[in-house]
């Protein structure tokens, strides 16, 4: 049965998707639908698929098949419908590491981001998103950086490729990299702290900053950020006193040499 013939009979249900109790009754034709030659046929499935969420996780194996798809546009949906089943979709892991060479920027980005939904199931692609925090697109670095965040702790060894892109001009994509830091934990504190070192003032000034949101912190990083209250530069010097107080510590300066207080 053409999977057209019964659009306009299951579009309300796609509409108000969120409240629909028995997905599986259907799950069945939009599978269908998803191997139908027509590509507005197989975009629409997608997105339906995507529409249900944690409750198409069933169609996962599909969804993973249709992202060898000849068309542009139903890759790009398949991977958001894999992106809104979240962790449910780690099955895709290996694909969507795949889809980061792919060589349209939408389909990387796409990628990117269903790795990052998926979160710290997606642990395998840690070293492939490494990889695409050095992609031609800007867009495909912010989410990668981004996804490895929301890895978590898995994600400690992207810790010094993540300090090496805090040297992007966008200030927005510099601020998605110490959120993600800052979710990889106290596991990647050692590894950025050698950023308060960098001969680059954007990059010590976002270091600092970013130690100040990981908590529980250490006595190595507090006495790192006092060392920063010496720095030449100002917004260095800013930074660091700002992260000393959301941590409590007095902002004193160390003098190089000098023994800890008690």
């Amino acid at each position: 049965m053409p999977c057209l013939r019964l659009r306009r009979q299951t579009s309300s249900k796609a509409s108000t998707m969120s409240n629909w109790q028995t997905p599986t009754e259907d799950l069945g034709y939009w599978l269908q639908c998803l191997r139908e030659a027509d590509p507005a046929q197989r975009m629409h499935a997608a997105m339906v698929l995507g529409l249900m969420g944690p409750q198409a996780q069933c169609a996962v194996p599909a969804l993973v098949n249709a992202l060898q798809d000849d068309d542009l546009q139903v890759r790009r949906l398949v991977m958001a419908a894999l992106s809104e089943i979240g962790p449910g979709s780690r099955a895709a892991v290996p694909a969507l590491v795949a889809a980061l060479r792919d060589r349209h920027e939408v389909v990387r980005r796409r990628a990117a981001v269903g790795l990052g939904e998926i979160g710290p199931e997606a642990r395998a692609a840690v070293a492939a998103l490494v990889l695409a925090l050095r992609d031609s697109s800007a867009m495909v670095r912010r989410w990668a950086a981004a996804s490895l965040g929301e890895i978590g702790p898995k994600a400690v060894s992207a810790v010094p490729a993540l300090i090496e892109l805090l040297r992007e001009p966008s200030l927005i994509t510099r601020a998605v990299i110490l959120s993600s830091l800052s979710k990889i934990g106290p596991d990647g504190l050692s590894a950025l702290v050698l950023g308060l070192q960098d001969v680059e003032i954007p990059v010590r000034r976002s270091v600092a900053l970013a130690l100040g949101r990981i908590t529980p912190t250490t006595e190595h990083v507090v006495e790192a950020l006092r060392r920063c209250l010496d720095d030449p530069e100002p917004s260095v010097v800013e930074a660091a006193t700002a992260s000393l107080a959301l941590l409590r510590v007095s902002v004193q300066p160390v003098a190089v040499g000098a023994a800890p207080g008690p």
